[in-house]
């Protein structure tokens, strides 16, 4: 379990029952920021973990993150998870899900961990809006011919804060060297915990 400071996140996990963060957004809708802020924490000290490990997940979106009626996320399916050296860095294969994969893995250019940082973001977006990135695009062929072939980025909602925005365009540069690693973004303000801030 990724559990951090639990303020308003186990509040909120305990009124939704518990679930994964997809199915607490069909049955709820968009989660609010302060409680993306906490899972958002959560998840990057999970994936700064598995990146310090030498692994990537392979496969971040909201069905595989488990809310604990605690407020604590469990990352699950470990299914598509290779360690840097089983993947030799850059495994060339396409897996996971169409809607939060990066660009340079739908385009079969490899996959480092920097594709974890880019479903991240993607992830982020999911919580705000209810729904998944790339929403608009009626089919995964369409989802994944706009991610690898345009440079278009998916609509962050314009209700997020300045600094939700900026991290979630920090995850998605189409370049991956220009991606943060999960440990930097671990000290951006979006997710940085603010002794007395009102997290409900």
């Amino acid at each position: 379990a990724l559990c951090g400071h639990q303020e308003g996140g186990g509040l909120a996990a305990h009124l939704l029952g518990g679930g994964s963060i997809a199915s607490l957004l069909s049955r709820f809708g968009p989660l609010s920021e302060p409680v993306i802020r906490l899972f958002t924490r959560q998840l990057l000290s999970g994936l700064a973990y598995l990146h310090a490990q030498r692994t990537m997940h392979r496969d971040v979106k909201g069905a595989n993150l488990l809310v604990e009626k605690t407020g604590c996320i469990k990352l699950a399916d470990f299914g598509m998870a290779k360690t840097i050296a089983e993947a030799v860095s850059f495994t060339k294969s396409f897996k996971g899900s169409a809607f939060w994969m990066a660009p340079e893995v739908i385009r079969q250019q490899g996959h480092g961990v920097a594709a974890d940082i880019w479903s991240l973001g993607c992830t982020v977006l999911e919580m705000a809006t209810g729904k998944p990135p790339w929403a608009q695009c009626a089919t995964q062929v369409q989802a994944i011919f706009k991610i690898a072939s345009s440079s278009e980025l998916p609509a962050v909602p314009a209700a997020l804060s300045p600094q939700a925005s900026e991290f979630i365009l920090l995850c998605l540069q189409r370049d991956p060297a220009a991606r943060p690693s999960a440990e930097a973004l671990l000290r951006h303000p979006f997710v940085v915990i603010q002794v007395g801030s009102s997290y409900m």
